[in-house]
């Protein structure tokens, strides 16, 4: 295989590391760093939810266009009726009437008052709106006057113009998902197209010649196990913001693992991440990282310093003018699946759809807990508020096996080696 650094306009690969694993933190320092955002695409904002802005994005208009009523009652100005008393109340003439959806409103003659609903245009003229119950008199629509017993302020109850959102208000920021409410307000704000990078493609296989699709009925090939981690790793990377085009399965053949990751590599719609998930191991079937290598990848790391995450592995592809694929090599049991896929490809996804790096978080830790020497641990854990605060409950021992634990967790912990844990210590989490 040629060597791709030596290609004119591609970034020389990292030099791999051998010998020592890598950490956690020096391992998504160098995605990150090698990662970038997908094309940008101008859209509107309702077909730009769940999308991340590559710019920030601003209302187009101010909301309400122009004041309006935030009461049903009678728009009138303040100076026909400031000398109005109970003793000696004033009487306005009703022009007309005025609901949410009127437009070109007359202005409003001296001495007169207009019907007004909520969310009606103010006429021209009127700078007050006086309320149903404040009137000496109650008032119907088919009024021809009313009767006011008492002045009032200029603006009351009346929403000015640019009262919800001033013109060019900033709704989201660059780096943000948009949200549905986020959209809404823009769409509002007549902002009629936002800046968004597309959603970065992604692509999954498992590797085994054991699997059989989610799908299969489980009498049907009792001699085959259900491939779960085509279930997992693809509706994971959905909720994180990718757009998963394709999950299968792949035997244990080395020249066929090969292909399937060089058609993927080279196909029209160009992957930015695949995940591979088994093969990594060092017998005579794991072929995961020899056919990364022959379908043109280059590793930048093998091996983490966490548990799990003995054999994990990352390459990336270069191609001149098409950006950069990168690939995960994930072992095979869905726990650690679910662990090193939080802990790598989360904060990838996030740098390839042109968010920032995710805050650390942290959580209180629901009761004692020994750690094994070694390895930093990633652990499968439920999440549980309590009042302002937030505890991690791990998943771990005899009565939560790994697979059951798995069906429950929310998120992973991060927890150090070598220590002896109380309840209530801060432990670091890896969740969207």
């Amino acid at each position: 295989m040629s060597n791709t650094s030596s290609v004119p306009g591609l970034e020389p690969a990292p030099a791999q590391h051998r010998g020592t694993p890598l950490s956690r933190s020096q391992a998504v320092e160098l995605l990150q760093r090698l990662a970038k955002a997908t094309a940008r695409q101008e859209l509107p904002p309702h077909q730009a939810v769940g999308k991340v802005l590559a710019r920030d994005a601003a209302g187009n208009a101010p909301v309400p266009e122009q004041a309006a009523s935030l009461r049903d009652g009678y728009a009138v100005s303040v100076k026909d009726i400031q000398q109005a008393r109970p003793e000696n109340p004033v009487r306005l003439t009703v022009q007309g009437r005025l609901t949410a959806d009127a437009r070109h409103a007359e202005p409003l003659r001296p001495g007169h008052a207009v019907r007004v609903l909520t969310g009606a245009p103010l006429p021209p003229g009127a700078d007050a709106v006086l309320p149903l119950e404040d009137l000496a008199q109650t008032a119907d629509a088919n009024a021809e006057a009313i009767v006011v017993s008492g002045p009032t302020e200029p603006g009351r109850f009346i929403l000015p113009r640019g009262g919800d959102l001033p013109e060019a208000s900033l709704l989201v920021r660059a780096g943000e998902r948009l949200s549905p409410s986020g959209a809404a307000m823009l769409t509002r704000a007549r902002t009629p197209l936002v800046s968004v990078h597309a959603c970065p493609r992604a692509i999954m296989f498992g590797l085994g010649s054991e699997l059989a699709g989610p799908d299969l009925p489980d009498h049907a090939d009792p001699d085959h196990i259900p491939a779960d981690n085509t279930v997992l790793v693809p509706h994971l990377l959905q909720a994180w913001g990718a757009d998963v085009m394709h999950a299968g399965i792949l035997h244990d053949d080395l020249e066929a693992t090969t292909r399937a990751l060089q058609q993927a590599a080279e196909n029209t719609t160009r992957p930015q991440l695949i995940v591979t998930t088994g093969g990594t191991g060092r017998s005579e079937r794991d072929h995961a990282r020899n056919a990364a290598r022959n379908a043109g990848f280059e590793i930048l790391f093998h091996g983490l310093d966490v548990r799990p995450g003995k054999n994990v592995f990352a390459a990336r592809r270069q191609d001149p003018q098409q950006p950069d694929i990168f690939l995960l090599g994930l072992p095979g049991p869905p726990p650690a699946v679910f662990a090193v896929l939080h802990a790598l490809g989360l904060p990838l996804l996030r740098a390839l759809s042109g968010r920032p790096p995710h805050p650390t978080q942290y959580a209180a830790l629901s009761r004692n807990l020994r750690t094994r020497s070694g390895k930093e641990w990633l652990l499968a854990c439920t999440l549980e508020q309590q009042g302002p605060l937030r505890t991690v409950q791990p998943l771990y021992g005899p009565q939560e096996p790994p697979l059951r634990a798995l069906a429950r967790a929310h998120a992973v912990a991060v927890l150090p080696p070598g220590e002896d844990l109380a309840a209530g210590d801060a432990v670091e989490l890896l969740l969207p």
